[in-house]
């Protein structure tokens, strides 16, 4: 009788195992980006250029595609992995963004292990703070590829990225509204009252 338990007990223990490695490999292929996700290209006009031709044009109004914000995004998140030692464990090997409406989708590629790939989504929601001329990016959700992963795993990395556009543009302009829509943002120019 001891010896069938424990053959028993044998059998569930190489089931269990053999378990655990089949649903491991599943999920590496899982995780695995769909497709190649890179570095975005360096932008061709700077925020001072933007700003020119926004004044050649005599309009209060500029348009950001998706691809223009993407490559902004790349050289911004560039310059931050390499000021953040603690982000290149990651080892985030490129990045796109997906502009939806009122929202940020930002897919990264990550290799934190030789040979190991994972597609990372981080869902942003995007609050424009007129007074403060301040652009809010406040973290709503995090999925590995379609797995959500729990909030409380991620607390302490939930905070809001905050822009303070100020120091970007001349002193007698600010930005009266931005207007986050799916595939492009749309910036309104105006004159400061507070001058």
């Amino acid at each position: 009788m001891a010896k069938k338990k424990k053959s028993w007990l044998l059998r569930i223990i190489i089931s269990v195992f053999l378990l655990v490695i089949v649903a491991g490999v599943c999920l590496y292929f899982y995780i695995q980006p769909d497709r190649p996700i890179g570095w975005q290209a360096v932008p061709d006009n700077s925020l001072p250029s933007i700003l020119k031709r926004v004044t050649q044009e005599r309009s209060r109004e500029i348009t950001i595609s998706e691809q223009e914000w993407n490559q902004y995004a790349s050289t911004y998140v560039q310059q931050l992995l390499k000021q953040k030692p603690e982000w290149t464990q990651w080892n985030v090997q490129g990045m796109d963004i997906q502009l939806l409406e009122d929202q940020l989708d930002v897919t990264l590629h990550l290799r934190p292990w030789d040979m190991l790939d994972a597609e990372f989504h981080i869902y942003l929601d995007v609050n424009w703070n007129t007074q403060t001329q301040t652009l809010l990016l406040t973290p709503s959700r995090m999925t590995l590829k379609h797995i959500p992963i729990p909030e409380r795993w991620l607390e302490s990395q939930q905070k809001p990225i905050a822009f303070d556009l100020r120091a970007y543009l001349p002193a007698l302009i600010q930005v009266d509204d931005i207007r986050a829509e799916t595939g492009q943002w749309t910036i309104r120019f105006g004159l400061r009252k507070d001058k």
